[in-house]
């Protein structure tokens, strides 16, 4: 059917419109010999469906797209304008009395044209509502009733049939439908997610704006009766038996879904013997299965504020899954052995059954491994703790040596009450306990990928590419005015190794603006993903790297575990077999990509959402903080606690000057030339937790700066 696409669109390339029926005979005459007018509208319509083709009125087909008419996702601003976001990665402006009536995220065909030098576009039509399903507020304008999208970029009024039971300040999932009528559609109500005051519909209507799932079917339910909750004697059968050996737990206080539990011994050669034992999630979740289904739909858990949404149903994820202490669990266990320089040596897997002995926790061992502070309970476990120390620190500087990138960017932690209101606000914190479980899991994920790759099995990897040339190029420009010696190094090299971007970062961490400075070099690496292909993980210095120690909250890693058991235990090495898998993981990776990504945007404005309820009662104080971005008509602010705003300097009738050469931005009314990391006093001018935003305002005097209340330490997930 690909096939057919291409030779269709050559077609209109060169001849502009056709008929049906000249397009069969084109067909037949390019040697597409088997096809039929079946085939033909199957592809016509595929065509369709991803908008390259339309049919005109009079019954020919034209390409959709021609030298200046392009097809694209409308984009708005707040402010009125949008742009149009193309499939090669471009954006087309759209100026606010251009827009058609079209709305936020509609796909459209915009007509380009040159105004001043520079590409903008006019939109032609609305081709598809790309999302119909949105979150709001009912709320009473003029006295009717309307609900108000809460994403600011919808500037529309929806009225809506009112079964009853809906008052103003409810929010809801509504539908939309018709065209857009000056700034009002109409649409319908789907549910009522609650009024806006009840605790945790903050969150709740986050997630639905996102839709993510929440619920699990009635079917996937019924699956969980047929799961025993406890390991029977004959699931031990054929596994290896390690109950008798000292594995154990490391996670944040309030974990629940305990996926991975260590063990250590040292071989009689001086080796190290890794042992990392992950839940045998694969077990229970079969595929094909309703609780595949719903795993696969989700992608992955999310972790909020006040909540957990799990991949899996809590009887599995925090239950028969869960690697709790003193009781039997079925597990994955890989075994790595590791020499003193810290390379792998040896490499095993096997299907086994464990019986952690303690659930640590983070904070406990971190106080044996950083004040030697021994809690009680944990007596018996210090040596092997500090064992397990040394180990880590090994294949740590192991890492670092093959040019590992530690960008050291703290991590936002939101503390929130009972009632899921944000009380506290600051850096995850990252001890000696967090890492030692980072370098052990980074070892196995690493040491695993490596493996299935020499065996060129069809795996899931979690890749990450060489930094694009013009991103660094921005990384530069926006850091010209800085004065950083490993600025040279950009200057005169490509990135072709993540030595040299480890030189920048080591740089970089030298002054007190680094953790500001280091998030913008962060966003010139490209984001990590999965691929059915290993192409290396450039920011970790590895050859091969892949997830595979939370298969309760991450399905790559599932999957992962499913293709370990058929192809490397089970012995299923078959053609068959291994076309069957390398197919489903060439749709699963770009899939669960994409699940990834929605589930860090969710996550990222529900932070956002809480932090601007937690600084609401903090309006008219003063902070110092550090310009963590420059506009060219204001600035961005991040204080010590994470939370980050916006100074707004439009309207001061040019005495705001950007400079684009040294990403600057002159104050001629103070005198001051703002750069990124310069330290700043500023006043909380507004918080507004329906936006999602904070702004500040300059101050000039001395600030009386509040000291602000922290979150706890980092949990696990």
């Amino acid at each position: 059917m690909e096939n057919i696409c291409g030779k269709i669109i050559k077609i209109l390339n060169k001849k502009g419109i056709v008929t049906t029926k000249q397009l069969y005979d084109n067909l037949r005459v390019a040697s597409v010999d088997t096809i039929s007018f079946k085939d033909l509208n199957d592809a016509l319509a595929i065509l369709e469906r991803e908008f390259k083709i339309v049919l005109t009125r009079d019954g020919y087909y034209e390409l959709l797209e021609t030298k200046n008419k392009k097809v694209g996702r409308l984009l708005m601003h707040e402010k009125g304008y949008g742009f149009v976001s193309l499939e090669d990665g471009n954006d087309i402006f759209i100026p606010a009395n251009k827009l058609h009536n079209c709305i936020h995220n509609d796909i459209v065909l915009v007509r380009t044209k040159e105004c001043n030098g520079k590409c903008e576009g006019i939109i032609e039509k609305r081709l598809a509502r790309n999302q119909d399903i949105l979150v709001g507020e009912v709320k009473i304008i003029d006295g009717k009733e309307y609900v108000i999208p809460d994403n600011q970029k919808y500037k529309i009024k929806v009225q809506f049939v009112n079964p009853g039971n809906i008052v103003p300040g409810h929010k809801v999932t509504f539908k939309l439908s018709g065209e857009v009528h000056e700034d009002i559609l109409t649409g319908k109500i789907e549910e009522v997610i609650g009024h806006k005051n009840e605790p945790g519909v903050d969150i709740l209507s986050v997630i639905k704006e996102y839709n993510v799932p929440v619920e699990f079917s009635e079917e996937a339910l019924k699956e969980l009766q047929n799961i025993p909750m406890s390991v029977t004697e004959d699931e031990i059968n054929d596994r290896l038996d390690l109950r008798d050996k000292l594995i154990f737990t490391i996670d944040g206080d309030d974990t629940k879904d305990i996926d991975d539990a260590i063990s250590l011994e040292i071989k009689d050669n001086g080796n190290y013997l890794l042992g990392g034992h992950i839940a045998d999630v694969s077990y229970y979740v079969r595929p094909g299965s309703e609780l595949d289904k719903e795993a696969r739909a989700r992608g992955t858990s999310n972790y909020l504020a006040d909540r957990v949404i799990p991949m899996l149903p809590p009887e599995l994820s925090n239950g028969i899954c869960s690697l709790n202490p003193n009781v039997d669990r079925l597990a994955l266990s890989f075994f790595i052995e590791i020499a003193k320089n810290g390379e792998i040596v040896d490499f095993d897997i096997a299907e086994s059954v464990i019986r952690s002995r303690k659930q640590m926790t983070y904070k406990n061992v971190n106080s044996i491994l950083e004040q030697n502070i021994i809690p009680k309970g944990y007596e018996e476990y210090v040596p092997i703790l500090k064992q397990m120390q040394e180990l880590a620190h090994i294949l740590r500087e192991k890492r670092e040596i093959n040019g590992n990138l530690d960008f050291d960017i703290d991590e936002v932690k939101i503390k929130v009450d009972e009632k899921g209101k944000a009380v506290g606000i600051g850096p995850r914190q990252r001890g000696e306990g967090e890492k030692l479980i980072e370098d052990f899991m980074i070892a196995i994920n690493e040491g695993t990928a490596e493996y299935a790759s020499n065996l060129d099995l069809p795996f899931i990897y979690r890749v990450h590419g060489l930094p694009r040339q013009e991103k660094v190029e921005q990384i530069i420009h926006k850091l010209a005015g800085l004065e950083y010696d490993a600025l040279k190094i950009l200057r005169s090299n490509c990135i072709k190794h993540p030595k040299e971007m480890q030189k920048l970062l080591d740089d970089l961490k030298k002054r007190n603006d680094s953790k500001v400075v280091l998030s913008h070099v962060l966003r010139s690496v490209k984001k990590a993903e999965y691929s059915d292909e290993n192409t290396g993980h450039f920011a970790l210095a590895s050859k091969a790297y892949s997830h595979l120690t939370s298969p309760i909250r991450r399905y790559p890693d599932l999957e992962n575990h499913r293709i370990l058991k058929s192809i490397v235990i089970y012995n299923h090495y078959e053609y068959e077999v291994i076309q069957k898998i390398t197919r489903e993981v060439s749709e699963l990776a770009p899939y669960l990509s994409g699940r990834e990504k929605i589930a860090q945007d969710l996550e990222r404005e529900v932070d956002k959402m809480k932090m601007a309820e937690y600084m609401k009662s903090f309006i008219g104080q003063e902070f110092d903080g550090l310009i963590s971005d420059i506009l060219p008509k204001g600035l961005y602010v991040q204080l010590p606690n994470l939370v980050e705003g916006r100074i707004n300097l439009d309207g001061h009738n040019g005495k705001i000057i950007f400079n684009n050469e040294t990403y600057t931005l002159s104050d001629l009314n103070r005198g001051l030339i703002y750069k990124l990391g310069m330290p700043v006093k500023v006043k909380l001018i507004e918080a507004s937790k329906e936006r999602h935003t904070i702004d500040f305002e300059l101050v000039d005097d001395k600030p009386k700066v509040k000291e602000l209340k922290h979150g706890n330490s980092k949990q696990k997930g």
